[in-house]
C-alpha cells in the first residue's frame, strides 16, 4: 500500500458514511485513488484528507497528513502534524519524533542514548499503546543495541532485550538484529547467550517461520565460529533436512564449510562451496573461502586463478540453464523518455540491441544496494554495441527529483544512462506500461523487441548481480543466434 498507518478501527472520514467500513477498506480505496493519479482522484483524496484531519483520533489525522504529503501539499501536511503534536503530546507521533531525536544525535554516546531511551520508556510506556503500535519499542531497542555493541557495552544487551514487550514471549526480531550485529563483528561468544534461549523456543515451534529459521541459523553459525563445529553442524543439518531451501542458505553453507575445515575435512569444506556456486547462486564471499581451501588442498601450489576461470564458465552455463526455464516472450511496450542531457531516448530506436531496463528511485534501498553490481555489468558491456542499459528513474514524489538524481549519480560516480519516467500521471508512466509492482525491477528485451525476462528485487552481492545479468544477456544472445 502507498499509504498505511496500521489502523484497524472504524473511521469518521467521508468514506465512513458506509456502515462498518474498516480502516483497511479505507486504505484500499485511498490506494486505488493514488494509483489512478488523475485530477478527479486527487481531488477526492484531498476531500478525504480534510475530513480525517478534523477528527479527534490521532491515527486518522496521521493518515490525513500522509495523504497530503502524497499529494505534494507539504504545508497542509505540516499543519496537520503540528495539530497532532499539540493535541496528543504523548501520542504515537510524539513518541516517534522523540525516539528519532534520541538516535539521530551523533554527538551523544551509547550510554547517554541509553539514559535518554529509559526516560523515553517512562514517558511513553508500552501498555498505553495498542498491540499494532508496539513495533516502535523493538525499533528503539534495536537502535540502542547497535550503539551499545559498537561501543563495547555488550554486557547490557540481555537487560535491554528483557525490557521490550514480545507477544511470543521471545522477541525474535530484536534478538536476531542484535545477534547479526555481533556476528558481523565476529563476537560469536557474545551472541550465544542472546541466541540460546531464543533457539530453544524456535526449534520447538510447530510452524517454523522465516524468523525462527533465522534464529536457528544464527545460533548454529555462532557455535561453529565460536569453536563448537560439531554441535553447530548438527543443528544446520537438521534444519536442512526439515527445510532444504531455508537450510541451504549462503550463510549456512559458509558456516558448514567453516565447520568442516575446523574438523580437518578440507575437501568436504571445499566441495560444499563449489556445489553451491554451481547449483544455486554466485556468492563473492565463497570465492575467498574457496581460495584458502584450494591452496590447502594443493599444498600452497595451486593455480586458483585458472581454476576460478573454469569455474566461472561452469557457473555461467548452469545459470543459463536455470534461467532458460523462466523465459517469457511478450512484446515490450514502446516508450520515449528524456535522459539526463535532455535528449529524447526511444526504445524503438534500439531495435537490434539487447536492452536491459532497471526501474529505480533514489529512495529505494534495494535499488541502491544492487547498483555497484549493476555498474560492474555496465562496465562488462561498455564496448559491446549489441547491449544497452537504461536506468529508468520512476515513482519520485519530490518536485526536485531531477536534481536529486543528478546529485546521486554524480556522488556515486555511476556511468548509468538514466531516463526520467512520467512522475505525475501514473497511468502514462512507463513503469505502469510494464506492469511493475515493486522496484527495483529489471527487464531484459531481446533484439526483436520482446521481453524475455522481468523480475523484481535487488542484492548487495555484486558478483551475484553481475553474474545473473550476464547469464540472461548471453542466453538471449545465444537463442537469437540459433
Amino acid at each position: 500500500m502507498l499509504l498505511s498507518v496500521g489502523l484497524t478501527v472504524p473511521a469518521q472520514a467521508q468514506l465512513a458514511k458506509q456502515k462498518d467500513l474498516s480502516m483497511e477498506d479505507i486504505q484500499v480505496e485511498i490506494n486505488r485513488l493514488a494509483e489512478a493519479g488523475d485530477d478527479e482522484s486527487k481531488a477526492q483524496m484531498a476531500k478525504e484528507a480534510a475530513a480525517f484531519a478534523k477528527t479527534n483520533n490521532e491515527q486518522y489525522r496521521m493518515l490525513a497528513a500522509s495523504i497530503y504529503r502524497f499529494l505534494g501539499d507539504t504545508d497542509e501536511a505540516q499543519k496537520v502534524n503540528d495539530g497532532i503534536l499539540k493535541k496528543f503530546p504523548r501520542g504515537i507521533k510524539a513518541r516517534s519524533d522523540e525516539m528519532g531525536a534520541i538516535f539521530s544525535n551523533k554527538e551523544s554516546s551509547a550510554l547517554e542514548k541509553q539514559a535518554a531511551y529509559e526516560a523515553w520508556l517512562k514517558k511513553f510506556p508500552s501498555d498505553r499503546f495498542a498491540d499494532d503500535q508496539q513495533t516502535a519499542y523493538t525499533q528503539a531497542a534495536s537502535s540502542l543495541g547497535r550503539e551499545l555493541i559498537n561501543e563495547g557495552h555488550t554486557d547490557k544487551l540481555q537487560a535491554l532485550i528483557a525490557g521490550v514487550p514480545a507477544a511470543e514471549g521471545v522477541n525474535y526480531s530484536l534478538i536476531s538484529t542484535l545477534s547479526s550485529a555481533l556476528i558481523s563483528k565476529k563476537q560469536y561468544k557474545e551472541a550465544l547467550p542472546l541466541l540460546e534461549p531464543a533457539f530453544s523456543q524456535a526449534k520447538n515451534e510447530e510452524e517454523k517461520l522465516a524468523i525462527h529459521r533465522n534464529i536457528i541459523s544464527q545460533y548454529a553459525n555462532s557455535l561453529i565460529s565460536g569453536g563448537e563445529p560439531e554441535k553447530g553442524l548438527e543443528i544446520i543439518e537438521e534444519l536442512m533436512a526439515e527445510s532444504p531451501a531455508a537450510g541451504a542458505s549462503a550463510a549456512n553453507i559458509l558456516a558448514m564449510s567453516n565447520g568442516y575445515a575446523q574438523m580437518g575435512r578440507t575437501f568436504d569444506a571445499f566441495h560444499i562451496l563449489e556445489n553451491y556456486l554451481l547449483t544455486r547462486a554466485v556468492n563473492s564471499q565463497m570465492f575467498g573461502a574457496m581460495e584458502q581451501l584450494y591452496q590447502k588442498l594443493n599444498n600452497g601450489k595451486g593455480d586458483f586463478a585458472s581454476y576460478k576461470e573454469g569455474l566461472d564458465q561452469r557457473v555461467l552455463k548452469g545459470l543459463k540453464e536455470r534461467h532458460k526455464a523462466s523465459m517469457v516472450k511478450n512484446e515490450a511496450p514502446t516508450f520515449s523518455l528524456r535522459n539526463m542531457k535532455g535528449e529524447l531516448v526511444s526504445l524503438e530506436d534500439m531495435r537490434g540491441k539487447i536492452v536491459v531496463l532497471d526501474f529505480w528511485a533514489t529512495w529505494c534501498g534495494p535499488c541502491i544496494v544492487s547498483f555497484p553490481g549493476m555498474q560492474m555489468a555496465v562496465n562488462r558491456y561498455e564496448n559491446d554495441p549489441d547491449v544497452e542499459f537504461l536506468f529508468i528513474d520512476t515513482w519520485q514524489n519530490e518536485e526536485n527529483y531531477v536534481e536529486l538524481v543528478t546529485n546521486f549519480i554524480a556522488e556515486n560516480q555511476y556511468t548509468f544512462h538514466v531516463l526520467y519516467d512520467e512522475m505525475k500521471e501514473r497511468d502514462k508512466a512507463t513503469v505502469t506500461a510494464y506492469g511493475v509492482r515493486g522496484i527495483p525491477t529489471k527487464v531484459f528485451i531481446d533484439k526483436d523487441g520482446f521481453i524475455r525476462f522481468q523480475s523484481a528485487g535487488g542484492s548487495a552481492d555484486n558478483e551475484n548481480v553481475l553474474t545473473e545479468v550476464v547469464a540472461k544477456i548471453e542466453l538471449i544472445r545465444e537463442l537469437q543466434g540459433e
